[in-house]
């Protein structure tokens, strides 16, 4: 295990012992025994088989829904704009030596060169483009191999200022700050960190999770994911975690960390989760939620489900859809029709 060096200025959180970072893209070809990657790139993480927490969501909707994401002929996905925003806030906030790298301002992106640039640099580069006139000619004689292109995510102007905007609110927060401070030893290394497991079915797992945050003082494990939202007000944030399955998340989360980390110094430490909520739209306001039991419980049932139903349908090789029955369609439980007319008047 690598050495733990406390955190100088009084605060004992731990920080691994600091190497030079280089990301690995290598995928964990053997899982059959606990184990925590520093500074695995996403896609090799993605393309590790095993059992992921977004995988059971799947498949609690139907199996069908997860062959067409998970199966072997799955289609392509690809991401909304929010989403796009969403990542671009977590490697700001969590890879922020690397964000310029990755991600691009569209208004900081070059225009396609015209005529007069294209004959400027073919001078400066001593390149011959006597007896050329057209546009496509003088480039092909310039990039023979096609015009660079921008490899980076381009984001919008607008977008640009929420992500920024999104990532220094959470540096200068009452609780996240703390978390996410870059200054931190050894911070870009307890950020993006992926754990793998073989469970007692015989099926490997896998979590990628934002930030490990480990405090010697309190004696707790505190796992952080950060979510971007339009409004994180408790009830709508708690409405959101319904719908999306975060406790299923929090539960995953939280089992893979216990298992990962039950050996060596850190197996008496309480694991605690939390959501670090922060809203897209100005002034970028911030609601920390911690995982209950009762949300964690929860969590734990619907992933017992999602992989014993997984486990069936790959014995089976049976991936059907919804149930064929005809549903009584009722109002949710938070419908309600008040006795008021001047409550359905619109002002």
């Amino acid at each position: 295990m690598d050495r733990l060096t406390p955190q100088p200025q009084g605060r004992n959180v731990i920080a691994l012992t600091e190497k030079p970072m280089r990301l690995l893209d290598t995928t964990v070809e053997k899982i059959d025994s606990p184990q925590l990657v520093h500074f695995q790139t996403d896609s090799a993480y993605r393309r590790t088989d095993a059992v992921s927490q977004s995988e059971l969501k799947e498949i609690l909707k139907s199996p069908a829904h997860h062959q067409l994401r998970y199966g072997p002929n799955a289609q392509p996905s690809w991401p909304s704009a929010n989403m796009i925003t969403g990542t671009a806030i977590h490697h700001k906030t969590l890879e922020p030596g690397t964000f310029q790298r990755n991600f691009v301002c569209k208004s900081d992106v070059p225009p396609e060169p015209i005529i007069a640039d294209l004959k400027k640099i073919a001078n400066d580069s001593n390149i011959d483009i006597k007896g050329l006139t057209k546009k496509s000619d003088i480039m092909s004689a310039i990039y023979p191999d096609g015009l660079p292109k921008e490899t980076r995510t381009t984001i919008s102007d607008a977008d640009w200022l929420v992500v920024n905007g999104c990532a220094d609110a959470l540096r200068v927060h009452d609780h996240t700050g703390p978390w996410f401070d870059p200054s931190l030893p050894s911070y870009r290394k307890f950020n993006e960190v992926s754990l793998y497991d073989r469970d007692q079915m015989g099926m490997a797992r896998k979590c990628r999770i934002d930030r490990l945050h480990i405090d010697i003082d309190e004696g707790v494990i505190k796992i952080i994911d950060i979510k971007s939202t339009d409004d994180a007000r408790p009830h709508s944030f708690a409405r959101k975690c319904a719908e999306l399955g975060y406790h299923l998340q929090a539960w995953w989360y939280s089992d893979m960390v216990r298992r990962v980390m039950n050996h060596g110094a850190l197996q008496n430490m309480s694991i605690e989760f939390y959501f670090a909520v922060v809203e897209r739209k100005s002034p970028h306001a911030i609601n920390v939620f911690k995982a209950s039991d009762e949300l964690l419980s929860a969590g734990a049932v619907l992933a017992d489900r999602g992989l014993h139903a997984l486990a069936q349908c790959r014995e089976l090789e049976w991936w059907p859809g919804y149930e064929p029955v005809i549903h009584s369609l009722k109002l949710p439980s938070w419908y309600g029709i008040s006795d008021d007319p001047l409550d359905d008047v619109a002002f």
